[in-house]
């Protein structure tokens, strides 16, 4: 991301602004838990097909000869797109500037950068409920299926209590993969709006998991 900045502005206010964006953007103290949560694949094309292998099979006993067994293929595609912040300067409020406010607004500028990829993918979570996945399925949805799986859930609709927190964490642990195979999902990780915090340090205390992690939205 840059800054634009008319042309006829002095150079060292161009210059000035560039180098406050940039150290923010690297440097500021933004919350990124969101990237516990997502994968970050970097990108230089319009779109990216993402292909991904099914689960390998389970070991048995080599008795004759190896039995190979194929792996499920599956794919999506994402279509990049593109996002700006920018702000107006005037060359007269530049100089009348005598609090660094503009700087000020710069590294806001670079703040919001940096906070804006947690608030998509946030954004994307919440909405996991009408939005479609890899399998055509809503990403939250009661009829999840993939080859030998059976079918599974991962929309259940409970209060946050710690009788409730370990029946989802059970509920993960018995998720197959495409062999049929456990896949061992661990649970760590709750995601709540700010309402349902009060809630959580009960919860997760009595439930004795160092591990759950408060993630607000």
């Amino acid at each position: 991301m840059g800054v634009n900045t008319p042309s006829d502005f002095p150079y060292h206010i161009v210059n000035a602004a560039r180098t406050t964006f940039n150290k923010e953007f690297r440097e500021g103290q933004i919350d990124e838990t969101w990237k516990s949560l997502c994968t970050e694949v970097p990108s230089t094309k319009s779109k990216e097909v993402y292909a991904m292998l099914g689960a390998t099979p389970k070991m048995r006993e080599w008795i004759d000869e190896r039995l190979p067994k194929l792996i499920k293929e599956y794919g999506f595609e994402i279509l990049n797109k593109k996002y700006e912040a920018s702000i107006a300067i005037t060359e007269e409020a530049i100089e009348d500037d005598q609090t660094g406010q503009i700087m000020l607004a710069i590294r806001d500028l670079a703040n919001e950068a940096r906070r804006f990829p947690g608030e998509r993918a946030m954004e994307v979570l919440v909405g996991g409920v009408s939005a479609e996945c890899y399998d055509g399925q809503y990403f939250f949805d009661t009829d999840h299926s993939e080859g030998a799986s059976g079918t599974q859930s991962n929309d259940l609709t409970l209060e946050l209590t710690s009788d409730n927190l370990a029946t989802v964490r059970a509920t993960m642990l018995r998720y197959k993969d495409d062999k049929g195979k456990p896949m061992g999902i661990v649970g760590d990780t709750l995601i709540v709006p700010p309402e349902l915090e009060k809630n959580l340090s009960g919860t997760h205390r009595s439930y004795g998991d160092r591990q759950v992690r408060r993630i607000r939205n």
